[in-house]
């Protein structure tokens, strides 16, 4: 929120601790453990084939002839007709009687190595070894201690550490070739001569596909002039790039799922996929174990999200309905019940979640959470004072946000660019630090 501002986004867990002005609410590290993508919880009721204990002990030797050993060697015999050292031929052994340093293997099977010329001498190295002469003065003036002539000197020459923008053009495209789209955002992101090879050699058809397959219930109303600016707009939007990645994730759960589960949550969302509740679109993102879906919930009638499309992430854990699932809000939204991370503050989803519910109750819930707030418990406390003292400059503060990140579908990529967002949430942090 503040980077909007020409402020830096610290984590709201450790505070910059771990990492400073990503631009993200949760950084990286605190990311991975407090919004981990397939928690136990999600896991429990996995219903796994039991093993027998009769079946591995754990101690069993691989048979001879399997795929570990070769039917035309038997390493049995070759590793015990080998002959080590005994200890009087080492000078050092372990408290086992093991040699710490076993003898060189005779001459006929040495590998007949070539000496680098760069490494000195050693007084102990045989004549045969060391580099001849005339090899050494074609190092191109390179003394046998590996330092230039010229800085025996002046001390030794430290290399230069290569720079991104010191690379040519080609070069630099052929690794945007293979990088994702949010990696070649946040390239773009690095430098000023990255930008402008991103903005100049990547075409417009490319940005359109990146769009297409990280929003795709994303429909617009009018000719995009640019996809690329779109694309850029709908980054900003996103309350946390990390969840955004998930989307395109693999099944949460490679093993075959409960039959219960499997068959309610495929008629849930097939049902919401063909006959939708007025507002809310629903998409499944992993056909094989409905692990978790996209839905995209329009802003209620005569409320300040009037208009807007917000995009919600949906994971099932395995062992729905028993558990409520997750829902996250991928859309940035200013709402006392949902965190600038996209958590929804709903008990229904919590300790008060009832077999009775399902997915389509949920997300209308979701929607009539926005049209009236609650703001006695606060995902956001501070934005729950603005609502709860000054509801007019909330109502446009949250209309002004819905029109810079919900409505990509109806307004122009320019006007949403370049909207300014005025600072009442800091305005009123203030104050409620002063009282």
């Amino acid at each position: 929120m503040d980077g909007q501002n020409g402020k830096s986004v610290v984590c709201k867990f450790c505070n910059g601790y771990y990492d400073f002005g990503n631009e993200q609410p949760v950084c990286s590290t605190c990311h991975a453990f407090v919004y981990e993508f397939c928690p136990p919880a999600m896991t429990d009721g996995l219903m796994l084939e039991e093993k027998e204990a009769s079946n591995d002990s754990g101690n069993e030797e691989p048979e001879r002839g399997s795929d570990l050993f070769s039917c035309s060697t038997d390493w049995y015999d070759a590793f015990e007709s080998m002959d080590f050292p005994t200890r009087s031929t080492c000078h050092r052994t372990d408290p086992f009687g093991v040699p710490l340093h076993h003898p060189p293997p005779p001459a006929s099977v040495r590998l007949h190595t070539r000496p680098c010329p760069l490494r000195p001498i050693q007084m102990h190295e045989s004549p045969s070894s060391a580099p001849s002469s005339s090899h050494i003065q074609r190092t191109s003036g390179l003394d046998v201690s590996g330092r230039s002539s010229s800085s025996t000197k002046s001390g030794p020459v430290r290399a230069k550490t290569p720079s991104l923008d010191e690379l040519p053009t080609e070069i630099l495209l052929h690794i945007f070739n293979l990088l994702d789209d949010i990696s070649l955002w946040t390239l773009r992101q690095t430098s000023v001569r990255c930008q402008q090879v991103i903005d100049a050699e990547i075409p417009d058809q490319k940005w359109s596909e990146f769009v297409r397959l990280r929003w795709p219930l994303f429909q617009p109303h009018y000719r995009v002039s640019s996809w690329r600016l779109l694309y850029l707009n709908l980054m900003n939007s996103v309350t946390c790039r990390f969840c955004l990645e998930r989307l395109r994730f693999p099944i949460l759960f490679p093993v075959e799922a409960p039959n219960l589960r499997y068959r309610r949550i495929v008629h849930e969302i097939k049902n919401l996929c063909t006959d939708p509740p007025y507002g809310i679109r629903v998409l499944a993102l992993d056909t094989e174990t409905y692990s978790h879906c996209l839905a995209g919930i329009e802003g209620p009638p005569q409320s300040p999200y009037q208009g807007g499309l917000f995009y919600v992430h949906v994971l099932v854990p395995d062992s729905y309905p028993i558990r409520p699932p997750v829902i996250r809000f991928l859309t940035r939204i200013l709402h006392p019940n949902i965190s600038f991370h996209g958590d929804v503050g709903m008990d229904c989803i919590q300790h008060n979640w009832s077999l009775a519910l399902t997915l389509e109750k949920l997300l209308i819930s979701v929607q009539s959470l926005l049209t009236d707030p609650y703001t006695k418990v606060c995902m956001e406390p501070v934005i729950g004072a603005l609502y709860t003292h000054d509801i007019g400059r909330f109502e446009v503060l949250a209309k002004l946000w819905t029109w810079k990140f919900a409505c990509h579908d109806y307004l122009s990529v320019d006007f949403v660019a370049s909207m300014e967002l005025p600072n009442y949430v800091e305005q009123m942090r203030q104050k409620l630090s002063e009282c």
